[in-house]
């Protein structure tokens, strides 16, 4: 077995030996070290749908202060703004561990609704940028082409916080209306933390057991799936070993998620489907299994 890796910072692609999981190593082009990604242990526990549980307890490694942006930056940035919308706020974290994460703030645009933006420009979206700078470790049997991902979440246009040219810190100081941003901040860091990975149909409880992510709402699991509305956001190829995948998280009531897990992600999505759901975060929306069980 071998692990196929690009280096970071100049993409050259590598195919290591095993002996080199969870190590640093150095790049024979430009000199500068990164971290191969270490092999996943197998899940222990399924979920009655047969997808695997994975239980991220303790961090596993300890938190480094990172200071370089993504190698993928404005490669990144271009794919926003051709595939989500203009923007010119960039929220530059000033102290950075693990990886270094910027958020793109794409303001209301007010567009016209159309295949490619279905809600038009009545929205925000914030897509990180950085989550990507290293691979994630994925399980045996799961596509390399999994192995970077950026995300993303939408929010009203009257959010509280936000604003043209920035947020506005007194607001955000109030978690009821940070709580977004402080999840998709979280998440993006999540795989690196604890060397495992997102994807599509993967869902994470805010605590355990799950609690409310504010006091304006019950909702209390983030579910990972491609955005509705911003389809054409989906991918970033940078070149034929690294694609960048952009996910869209969507919180979820603690019923849905144990419906998830029961039945499979597809009975969750035909049920907002049917509700026309998108992935807008609406803290009052019709919980879908209520009455789960059924």
């Amino acid at each position: 077995m071998s692990i196929p890796i690009s280096c970071p910072y100049c993409q050259r692609p590598y195919r290591l030996k095993d002996k080199f999981s969870g190590k640093r190593v150095k790049c024979r082009d430009c000199a500068k070290e990164f971290q191969v990604p270490a092999a996943s242990a197998p899940p222990v526990e399924l979920s009655e749908a047969g997808d695997p549980i994975y239980r991220h307890q303790q961090p596993a490694i300890e938190g480094e202060l990172v200071f370089e942006p993504t190698p993928f930056a404005e490669a990144i940035e271009r794919h926003v703004r051709r595939t989500v919308g203009p923007f010119d706020n960039v929220f530059h974290e000033l102290i950075s561990t693990d990886i270094h994460l910027d958020l793109l703030v794409v303001p209301p645009s007010g567009v016209e609704p159309s295949e490619s933006h279905p809600l038009g420009g009545t929205h925000w979206t914030i897509v990180t940028s950085g989550m990507s700078s290293r691979p994630m470790s994925l399980p045996a049997g799961v596509s390399t082409q999994q192995r970077y991902a950026e995300l993303m979440v939408s929010l009203p246009a009257d959010w509280p916080g936000l604003r043209e040219g920035g947020f506005d810190s007194e607001a955000m100081n109030d978690e009821d209306n940070w709580w977004p941003i402080r999840w998709l901040k979280n998440l993006a860091r999540l795989p690196h933390m604890y060397q495992t990975f997102l994807a599509p149909g993967h869902t994470v409880p805010s605590d355990d057991p799950p609690a409310p992510y504010s006091a304006r709402t019950r909702q209390c699991c983030m579910l990972v799936w491609p955005s509705l509305l911003q389809p054409n956001s989906a991918k970033l190829m940078i070149n034929d070993d690294i694609c960048i995948n952009f996910y869209a998280l969507w919180p979820i009531y603690l019923e849905e998620m144990n419906a998830k897990l029961k039945q499979g992600t597809g009975v969750l999505l035909k049920k907002f489907d049917a509700l026309e759901l998108y992935d807008l975060i609406q803290e009052d929306r019709k919980n879908t299994c209520r009455r789960w069980p059924f």
